[in-house]
């Protein structure tokens, strides 16, 4: 059934910014600051604010707290809120996040935000939240936007008239639920991530102790004493033959992970030569310097440049390059609350210049050192193929919403199966001839992750093995596996 989003809504609500005073109750209002990009909402940075109104008693106005306009305008279970004012050029509005109360407390939206509520009897919200999602994606939401005062605003109201596709439940259902495996393994994968980097920071803290206090009491040096510290230079951008080059070069925006091999942007060899710009030579260490990107901190693994917003340091001897790495890593808060500013937080050069960082020479501490620089490239190495299936899992999660509402996209699970078939039964397997082609591949190439994948996948193929799918031939000692 084709109808309009209108149709599918019971309610719009409009957000409410309120006041900031604390001589009465607050509300905590959520904002497009607290979207995340995957539909979550960021529930750590939060604002208060006082709803109220004016009443007039006894000839005098007096504020009072608006109950009734919070009990009209709270958010509830299953609310899609929408981001309809703000954007920018490579972020347009109309994002949108699905509300989960995470407790008891009274939510609202802002005024730059709206509440959109499905009709239940219509439409499964986290369908419409889906058919909404991909509406972003494809950017059909950009048609319904304009531009006053800076700001881009969503035509909600037209936006809505926007016609879709609305199929039964259980199709409904389907589509929710192969997307929600797909996110649940995203989220899984992140996490995994996120415990790699955990384990080399705890891993330095049981080898060297805290950097700061350096309670093993190695013996340190200032960075400027280990290594050529130097800052990056801008090319002028009036000067087109800088630029569009084979040179990478780096803003400190750029420096998120251990490792970093291509810029967005390149200079020319003429750039070098003829501004302040610099070769930087590979594995240095380039620490930000200003602002938010302040202590951002990269390895490079490529001969580069870097604007002058990056400090980097060239150690005498790579063999300290990834405890250098760390212990400034480790450092990081302590050093962030000495930046100086009042508009922005800047650390300085000679600042950086001048942080001491454990440098033991003696031979027990080298032996130390060997072992952590082994523990940071394993888990490297492990983090990149994660990484990478984290990249495969987020295209296949696109592709799914795509093909969803399209209908124009065929979906790849090949190169992420391994982590898929934890999360499929017996049922999403023994009558899909394309997945059952992929199983057997995991095995014949020996394509799993870990011994926890392989164990899984062995039980879902014995249990096809009852349900007459598969069968085993042998060509001499060798075993054939084959989908019947």
């Amino acid at each position: 059934m084709k109808t309009k989003l209108r149709n599918l809504i019971s309610r719009t609500i409009t957000g409410e910014w309120g006041y900031e005073n604390n001589n009465f109750s607050n509300v905590i209002v959520i904002r497009a600051a607290n979207f995340n990009n995957d539909g979550t909402i960021d529930f750590s940075n939060l604002v208060e604010r006082a709803i109220l109104k004016k009443e007039k008693e006894n000839g005098k106005i007096n504020w009072r707290v608006d109950f009734e306009k919070i009990e009209a305008k709270k958010i509830i279970d299953d609310d899609i809120i929408i981001e309809k004012s703000g954007g920018g050029p490579n972020s347009p509005v109309g994002r949108i996040v699905y509300f989960k109360n995470p407790g008891n407390k009274t939510y609202l939206c802002n005024n730059f935000t709206q509440i959109l509520r499905a009709d239940k009897s219509k439409i499964n919200p986290m369908f419409l939240y889906y058919n909404l999602q991909y509406l972003y994606k494809t950017k059909r939401v950009l048609k319904y936007q304009n531009q006053t005062t800076g700001l881009i605003n969503l035509k909600v109201e037209r936006y809505l008239q926007e016609e879709v596709t609305v199929p039964l439940f259980d199709i409904q259902l389907k589509v929710i639920t192969q997307l929600q495996i797909i996110q649940e393994l995203i989220d899984n994968r992140k996490k995994s991530i996120h415990l790699i980097d955990k384990l080399v920071f705890s891993k330095y803290i049981e080898m060297f102790g805290n950097p700061i206090n350096n309670p093993k009491n190695f013996k340190t040096k200032k960075l400027s004493e280990i290594g050529i510290c130097k800052t990056g230079g801008t090319p002028s951008t009036d000067n087109s033959k800088y630029y569009n080059g084979n040179i990478n070069w780096f803003t400190s925006g750029e420096l998120n992970d251990l490792f970093i091999y291509e810029s967005k942007k390149k200079i020319t060899q003429e750039a070098i030569e003829k501004s302040n710009s610099k070769i930087i030579p590979i594995n240095s260490i380039l620490i930000g310097m200003y602002d938010t990107a302040a202590f951002k901190m990269s390895i490079n693994k490529v001969e580069c440049s870097c604007n002058q917003a990056i400090l980097y340091s060239k150690l005498h001897d790579d063999f300290y390059k990834y405890l250098t790495y760390y212990s400034l890593l480790l450092s990081k808060d302590y050093y962030l609350n000495k930046r100086k500013g009042a508009r922005q937080k800047n650390l300085n050069a000679t600042f950086i210049k001048n942080i001491k960082i454990i440098h033991p020479v003696d031979k027990e501490s080298k032996e130390l050192i060997t072992k952590f620089n082994s523990i940071v490239e394993q888990n490297y190495t492990q983090k990149l193929s994660f990484l990478n299936s984290l990249q495969n899992l987020e295209l296949l999660f696109q592709s799914v919403l795509i093909n969803s509402f399209s209908e124009k996209i065929k979906i790849n699970e090949k190169s992420i199966f391994d982590d898929l078939i934890k999360q499929f039964t017996i049922n999403d397997l023994k009558d899909k001839k394309e997945r059952l082609q992929y199983l057997k591949e995991l095995f014949t190439e020996n394509k799993f992750n870990d011994v926890k994948s392989y164990n899984n996948a062995k039980e879902k193929l014995f249990e096809l093995f009852d349900e007459d799918v598969f069968e085993q031939t042998f060509d001499g000692d060798k075993i054939n596996l084959n989908v019947k």
